[in-house]
């Protein structure tokens, strides 16, 4: 094997010419759309970044190493973007499996009540089977209300089958506590399946304060399946924005290449037009010597052919009925 520095440039050339360097520069293409996806839809300052990023690194990279077929980069296009939704759903699928029991609160929105506050809010167990119950358990804490003032919590509860969702509130009981303590526990029961499911809690009384913690997806019943299924959605539904900026980069390719395509037939249609009137021009110039070529062999001709005028001794011809010299009239 030669492992030399042409020995492996030459190897890299046999391989550039394979079909398998084809799917290798997509696979890589697709890696790159993954890896720029969090920087897209993670942040609002580097979304506009990740939204150029992604459709020129598809569209330039196939172009660098030579690419230049329309149809080849549509295709190409698809196949990229389908392998990045398989690579992001695997990845929040692994990242939503593995993840760790989850405390929510409501410090995470702010415009809420100042009065009232979520905290320790959780599901227990957070992993489990279908079929199990699970105990849903949040902290609320009040400030400057009343103690006679009527509170509610609710577990706002989303099963999604599949890719349908199905919302749900229910209204948490309180745990023993002080009538007139300013915080107390509420908790309830569910027995789930083996969906997916998205839980968070709020809180409001009736003089319109409100207040609620973050979403989160659990707890965890369903199969890596059912989440990598779930995650395709979204995941999908987040990339059509790049694939549309990357088809109007193809369409600006295409109309380009044929505009310019327009430009040269235009081109060689005007020269081809100046040829003619150049080769039309040249046999009107040919036929105008020939013509002037021709008139002295006509003049000698006929005067070779001509008479003499028997009263002035002038040269006429045999068509003439009187001397273009003296006048006098021949006889016919």
């Amino acid at each position: 094997m030669d492992l030399s520095l042409g020995g492996i440039q030459k190897k890299l050339q046999s391989f550039r010419g394979t079909k398998w360097f084809d799917i290798s520069v997509l696979v890589v293409l697709g890696l790159v759309v993954s890896g720029l996806f969090p920087i897209t839809f993670g942040s609002f300052a580097t979304a506009c970044l990740g939204l150029l990023l992604i459709p020129v690194a598809i569209f330039v990279i196939p172009y660098w190493l030579g690419e230049r077929s329309l149809k080849r980069f549509a295709i190409n296009g698809l196949v990229v973007f389908v392998i990045a939704i398989v690579i992001i759903s695997a990845f929040y699928t692994q990242s939503t499996v593995s993840s760790g029991d989850q405390i929510v609160d409501s410090s995470t929105y702010s415009g809420l009540s100042a009065h009232l506050s979520l905290d320790n809010g959780s599901v227990t167990p957070f992993r489990g089977s279908p079929g199990q119950a699970f105990t849903y358990r949040v902290h609320l804490n009040t400030s400057g209300l009343n103690s006679s003032t009527p509170l509610a919590v609710y577990l706002n509860f989303t099963e999604f089958d599949l890719f349908t969702p199905s919302y749900q509130s229910y209204a948490m009981a309180r745990e023993a506590a002080p009538a007139n303590a300013t915080a107390a526990w509420y908790s309830m029961d569910r027995t789930l399946g083996g969906n997916v499911y998205e839980f968070f809690f709020t809180a409001n009384d009736t003089r319109g304060n409100f207040t609620a913690t973050q979403n989160v997806l659990g707890p965890i019943t369903a199969s890596p399946v059912s989440y990598f299924l779930f995650w395709l959605y979204p995941v999908a539904f987040y990339l059509l924005i790049p694939l549309s900026f990357y088809y109007i980069i193809l369409f600006m390719y295409w109309y380009t290449a044929r505009t310019r395509k327009m430009r040269a037939r235009m081109i060689e249609a005007r020269q081809k037009d100046e040829l003619d009137l150049d080769k039309g021009a040249a046999k009107d110039k040919e036929a105008a010597a020939g013509e002037a070529a021709a008139k002295p062999a006509e003049g000698k001709t006929k005067k070779a052919a001509a008479f003499t005028c028997t009263n002035c001794g002038a040269d006429v011809t045999e068509d003439d009925t009187k001397c273009p010299k003296c006048g006098a009239v021949f006889e016919a």
